[in-house]
């Protein structure tokens, strides 16, 4: 049932031209990095490609923008009545802000954001797991770890440059998908 981009280390990033008048001059630039179960699983492979984000991050962004972060999975729920089964994304209670988000928005901290984040996972499927909800559907299997990065930076920005995130001055959305290498 795994969709090959879950099994992938990418990011899929996309930047919303600010619609405020006051501001048109900045983007919301927003990092959906994608960790496979795999690497989730094996703490080794769990740091390196923390390492990696943390290294994109600092490279992508100025040490002086506020960045923030929200971890998140893609997981498969299964129906305990009829054994039916379901890809999901985020939280399956909509607006009840339940298990599905394993961390609200924090900042971005470099020196600790590797350990803090790591820790975090070591318990993500039994987090998952227990939803303290009276429901048919429980988590059966993880797919991927989502960690959503949002910033708010000026036109000129490097990470707008770089990320060639800026195609004309009439698109409102500029989205590019790679690869964390």
């Amino acid at each position: 049932m795994l969709r090959r981009r879950e099994q992938l280390l990418t990011v899929d990033c996309t930047a919303y031209r600010a619609v405020q008048l006051d501001h048109n001059d900045r983007y919301l630039v927003e990092y959906n990095i994608n960790i496979p179960a795999f690497v989730v699983h094996n703490p080794d492979l769990r740091r390196n490609a923390l390492e990696r984000v943390r290294v994109l991050l600092e490279t992508d962004f100025n040490p002086t923008d506020q960045i923030d972060y929200q971890i998140t999975g893609t997981y498969v729920l299964q129906n305990t009545e009829n054994n039916d089964t379901r890809e999901w994304v985020g939280s399956f209670y909509a607006g009840l802000h339940n298990p599905a988000v394993l961390q609200d928005f924090q900042l971005f901290n470099s020196r600790s954001f590797v350990n803090t984040v790591h820790n975090l996972l070591e318990t993500c499927d039994e987090q998952f797991l227990y939803n303290g909800r009276d429901t048919k559907w429980e988590f059966d299997s993880l797919q991927s770890i989502i960690i959503n990065v949002q910033s708010t930076v000026v036109e000129g920005h490097r990470v707008i440059r770089e990320r060639r995130l800026e195609q004309g001055r009439r698109r409102r959305k500029f989205r590019q998908t790679f690869d964390l290498a």
